[in-house]
């Protein structure tokens, strides 16, 4: 670990100089005052920086495989261009406002953390385990085939054009959120809250749709042949010129939905 230039490239002047000197000598800080500081581009593998204040801090192109963030302060931390994060510990982190543009998350265990806010432009998160995490008002990745994201808060987040084919979104809290163009086939969505969410020119073939609540979603032009619809909350829900062939429906409350043009 070299990172003796550190002094010369900080932003803020929040963190301990005693806690820099520790990083350096010992590659780790646990409880660390570390906000503020630059940190691009150095290779932190392995280092534990549980439990300290890590807020703000630029990570941009660090290696970070198997670095531990357990309770971590890591609010609004810029994690961009990121691709070695293999093995990271990111428990009961606080990721609120984090930046992951362009960043490899693929894989890691980001369940129930704080991420709302937080920025995944360009951000792969296929296989990624966000289960109970807290994504409101978040920007999310285009990769999230095959994600865990079950009992996820994703409210007004926006999933525009994101792949989320094979996804685990049951139990969800996607209301107002923005799955426009998004790939969703085959995923799982049963008793997801879709609450007036977007879902125009989706693909939702295939998708697991059971006992969730669609009212006041806006799904025109999408593709929900062969969805399972069973038992889920269609009221004033917009499929106008969606394809919903071979779609089940049984049980389905259809009070006021839209299904003008729609195939059937």
């Amino acid at each position: 670990l070299v990172i003796s230039g550190i002094f010369l490239c900080y932003q803020a002047k929040a963190f301990k100089k005693e806690d820099v000197e520790i990083l350096v000598n010992t590659r780790a800080c646990p409880n660390c005052d570390l906000s503020g500081l630059d940190l691009s581009n150095y290779d932190f593998s392995g280092v534990d920086f549980s439990g300290a204040n890590l807020s703000g801090v630029k990570f941009r192109q660090a290696k970070l495989s198997k670095a531990n963030f357990k309770n971590a302060n890591l609010r609004n931390a810029d994690f961009g261009f990121v691709t070695f994060l293999s093995g990271a510990n990111f428990e009961n982190a606080n990721l609120a406002g984090a930046h992951f543009v362009h960043a490899n998350l693929s894989g890691l265990n980001l369940s129930n953390n704080d991420l709302s806010g937080s920025a995944f432009a360009n951000t792969d998160l296929s296989g990624v385990n966000l289960k109970g995490a807290n994504l409101s008002c978040a920007s999310v990745g285009n990769n999230l085939r095959g994600a865990n994201l079950a009992g996820t808060n994703l409210t007004n987040a926006d999933l525009s054009n994101s792949d989320l084919s094979g996804a685990n979104l049951s139990n969800s809290d996607l209301s107002e959120a923005d799955l426009s163009g998004a790939n969703l086939s085959r995923t799982n969505l049963s008793k997801a809250n879709l609450k007036s969410a977007h879902c125009g020119n989706a693909n939702l073939a295939n998708s697991d749709l059971s006992g969730a609540d669609l009212s006041n979603a806006s799904c025109g032009n999408a593709d929900l042949r062969s969805a399972n619809l069973s038992g889920a909350d269609l009221t004033n829900t917009n499929f106008e010129n969606s394809d919903l062939r071979f779609a089940n429906l049984s049980g389905a409350k259809l009070i006021h939905t839209d299904f003008a043009n729609a195939k059937r």
